[in-house]
């Protein structure tokens, strides 16, 4: 994503966790995305929240929005590099790792 950044900037390697992402061409005008209503618990916290579901994912990502109403503290940080649409990899990236507990 930002061809003329370095991206030999971290020293060790085994921390960095790589993913991938598969796509197929569509040429459909509506696009129909699973979603699911649920709870997100934390601590002695609650909200409710629209999720989409995504089959083939390994991870969850969370809007910053519902992170700090519920006043979530990070777990521990992790480097990421995603691999995207073309073969192409971002850069590698730190991410907060949460603990939340969903409800349906």
């Amino acid at each position: 994503m930002c061809p003329d950044r370095d991206s030999n900037t971290f020293k060790n390697k085994s921390d960095i966790v790589f993913t991938k992402v598969m796509t197929n061409g569509c040429t459909v005008q509506t696009v129909m995305l699973m979603t699911l209503r649920v709870i997100i618990k934390s601590s002695n916290r609650r909200m409710p929240v629209r999720a989409l579901v995504d089959t083939g994912s390994q991870l969850s990502y969370f809007n910053t929005r519902v992170i700090k109403e519920l006043a979530l503290k990070p777990k521990r940080r992790q480097r990421l590099v995603h691999g995207l649409f073309g073969g192409r990899n971002t850069v590698p990236r730190l991410h907060e790792i949460y603990e939340m507990l969903f409800m349906i």
